[in-house]
């Protein structure tokens, strides 16, 4: 019996064993995890996925947790800023952000150069105000030919999904509007892609439920209500659950 200082260093010594075992041939399928709770569980789960060991579990999720959630949330929250207060430097702080999440493929070296570049020619301009939207909205479009076609992902081109996704906003539901930002800021086309896709999709069902719910209850639900009830959620740790199913032949 081993005693440790605290479940951190619990977790993170079971996970090294069972991937010692592994790396002896010892098929995962022979290895078991005893425990009492799913609290205990949950930093090994995480460390083995990250190892890439095949686990089976069950387990509840908070998507609101979730890195893919919390980007959508994450342009949601630019677009309600800028609806109502263009150029702000919140807003670009958020843009900044969700630019370098997997639904685009912009290299992060050109969005710090276009942070840049707004920054320097803030200092030298008294009157125009350069913002990263506005950077952004300026880029030159992609050259296109018979051998290389735009892919959507260009600055140029999320910018135009975005400058259209802020226009949405002033003439859509918040159930409408996050169809849009699923169709249009590449969160869709990252899902189809995904090794994970069967999971994104149960994520953006339960994510979507939770909307058409709240509209349900009040009809008259606004982005920006809606945003301040999630943000209400979340620090006081009220999650949107969903059960996390992982099998395999091979898994521990």
């Amino acid at each position: 019996i081993t005693e440790y200082a605290n479940p951190a260093q619990e977790a993170i010594d079971v996970a090294m064993q069972i991937e010692a075992l592994i790396q002896q041939g010892i098929s995962g399928k022979e290895i078991a995890i005893i425990y009492r709770n799913h609290a205990q569980v949950a930093t090994i789960t995480t460390m083995l996925e990250e190892k890439k060991i095949p686990i089976n579990t069950k387990r509840k999720v908070d998507i609101l947790q979730l890195p893919f959630i919390q980007n959508i949330l994450l342009i949601l929250n630019w677009i309600n800023k800028e609806s109502q207060k263009p150029y702000s430097s919140s807003a670009d702080d958020i843009l900044f952000l969700f630019l370098h999440s997997d639904f685009f493929k912009i290299p992060p070296l050109e969005i710090a150069t276009l942070t840049m570049k707004a920054s320097s020619r803030n200092r030298g301009s008294s009157e125009d105000k350069y913002t990263l939207r506005r950077l952004i909205a300026e880029s030159p479009a992609p050259k296109a030919d018979l051998f290389t076609q735009p892919d959507g992902y260009s600055v140029k081109e999320v910018s135009n999904a975005l400058e259209e996704l802020v226009k949405a906003s002033v003439n859509s539901t918040i159930q409408q509007l996050i169809e849009l930002v699923i169709q249009k800021a590449g969160v869709l086309s990252y899902v189809i892609q995904s090794p994970e896709k069967p999971w994104f999709m149960q994520v953006l069902n339960a994510f979507f439920n939770q909307v058409k719910e709240e509209n349900k209850r009040n009809p008259d639900l606004t982005s920006s209500d809606w945003l301040a009830d999630i943000e209400t959620m979340k620090k006081n740790r009220l999650p949107i659950p969903l059960y996390k199913i992982t099998a395999n032949d091979e898994g521990v």
